[in-house]
């Protein structure tokens, strides 16, 4: 499975391990307590939901490219197999299910930085059949017009389970940034293999 805590253009953050050391108790006479270490990320501040980041409340908040087409489904809505990382819908990217035509979807909303050295870190499960040394399905990551990051979208990168994915962006704190989350899909048959990307609790963290 394609790790996602991954380097796009920029460092991911990975924070400092803490080591918690953990005593076993109901240690025998005359012998040696046990312990072991636990290693734990750090995040220096709490994370910071993005308004609607969860898709609970539907439309609200986020806009949609095209705006004809509806891109947050309930669970009851979703291929079988697929079901939300938390609460009850996603947002669902691709080509959903038609590969008669190439698709653009798009979700983005606007948005102040909530500190210098902004990450946004969200849920992701992508389905796909194209073979990495055929496609040509994209998913990417603007804030404003910059492109922050971009993946290949292909049967060897699908997730096939939700998986997290870290995105430093630039900016500094208050600035009002338009964030994109965009899969294009290039389907030169009707038979040409799907390409899906499911979305899921976009938050903020910072340095």
């Amino acid at each position: 499975m394609l790790n996602f805590h991954r380097r796009s253009r920029k460092n991911m953050i990975w924070g400092i391990l803490i080591v918690c050391t953990l005593s076993m108790g109901h240690a025998k006479p005359n012998s040696a307590q046990s312990s072991h270490n636990v290693f734990l990320p750090w995040i220096s501040t709490l994370p910071i939901p993005l308004p609607n980041g969860d898709f609970e409340s539907q439309p609200v908040i986020w806009s949609f490219s095209p705006e004809n087409v509806e891109l947050i489904y309930a669970q009851t809505e979703l291929p079988e197999g697929v079901v939300p990382h938390s609460g009850t819908r996603v947002a669902w990217l691709g080509d959903h299910g038609d590969q008669s035509q190439s698709h653009h979807t798009e979700i983005s909303q606007t948005v102040s930085l909530p500190g210098n050295d902004p990450v946004l870190r969200f849920w992701i499960w992508i389905k796909s059949g194209e073979p990495c040394d055929m496609t040509k399905d994209q998913l990417r990551v603007y804030s404003n017009d910059e492109l922050e990051s971009s993946w290949s979208i292909c049967k060897e990168k699908s997730t096939n389970s939700w998986a997290e994915m870290i995105v430093e962006l630039s900016g500094m704190r208050g600035d009002a940034v338009t964030l994109r989350i965009q899969v294009e899909t290039v389907n030169s048959t009707p038979y040409s293999p799907a390409s899906e990307v499911f979305l899921d609790d976009f938050i903020f963290a910072t340095h």
